[in-house]
């Protein structure tokens, strides 16, 4: 699953309504159609298909809806000023940070997020990056609140080392974000050999988590393999 993973620390990031307002202000379905030509999915979950326990929305997850987007802002308190949305009475700055080389065409990825905030309102100053610099860079840039938002990818099959690992508070030192009740969830689900019981906290944990809008989850790319026609059994 390839996320605007947003930094909390940041005002007025840091305002739950204005994550969410992110996540609906961009188009993902036009994003796997015309950008991934279709090797992807338009994400309906916090983590992928192939991830245990995810629970799956199908009406997506924050498909973009523009009206929904500005309402968001408008109750956090931002103002639109000549199709430009302001926080505190200045121009409200997203800077995006990403990487060049990690993943399938991330850098239209990143292009592309950006192009979609700049068309809903935000002011974006968009860095990128090739990858062996983002990745060394990320983390430290993130506390020193450098960037607003960055584009990564998780990958693992299980709740565990993916979502539920990275947005505890001892472990989520990217975006800042902590929630205590999120990680009880998460700490009963690795408690118990329960599998129905695992799903259940997973679920709950995840209602948490998708409301935080800490990720906003862009596309899940699927993969592609070539192979000549004389090649069979694959």
């Amino acid at each position: 699953m390839i996320a605007l993973r947003i930094n909390t620390r940041s005002a007025p990031y840091d305002n739950q309504k204005v994550r969410q307002a992110v996540s609906f202000a961009i188009n993902k379905k036009d994003l796997v159609e015309k950008l991934m030509l279709g090797a992807a999915l338009v994400p309906d979950g916090i983590a992928g298909h192939g991830v245990w326990a995810t629970v799956h929305n199908p009406a997506g997850y924050y498909p973009q809806d523009l009206k929904k987007s500005e309402q968001l802002m408008l109750d956090a308190g931002m103002t639109k000023v000549s199709g430009k949305w302001q926080y505190n009475g200045v121009p409200l700055i997203f800077r995006l940070y990403a990487p060049q080389g990690r993943y399938v065409n991330d850098q239209q990825v990143a292009e592309y997020v950006a192009g979609q905030l700049t068309t809903f309102g935000f002011t974006v100053k968009s860095e990128i990056v090739p990858w062996t610099v983002f990745a060394s860079s990320d983390k430290a840039n993130a506390q020193k609140l450098l960037y607003d938002g960055a584009i990564s990818g998780f990958s693992t099959t299980h709740p565990s080392g993916n979502w539920a690992s990275d947005l505890t508070c001892t472990a989520n030192t990217i975006t800042g974000w902590c929630s205590k009740d999120f990680d009880t969830l998460v700490a009963k689900a690795a408690a118990t050999f329960d599998e129905k019981q695992q799903l259940d906290y997973y679920a709950q944990a995840q209602k948490i988590a998708v409301e935080a809008a800490v990720y906003a989850q862009l596309e899940e790319q699927l993969p592609v393999w070539g192979a000549q026609a004389k090649v069979t059994g694959l």
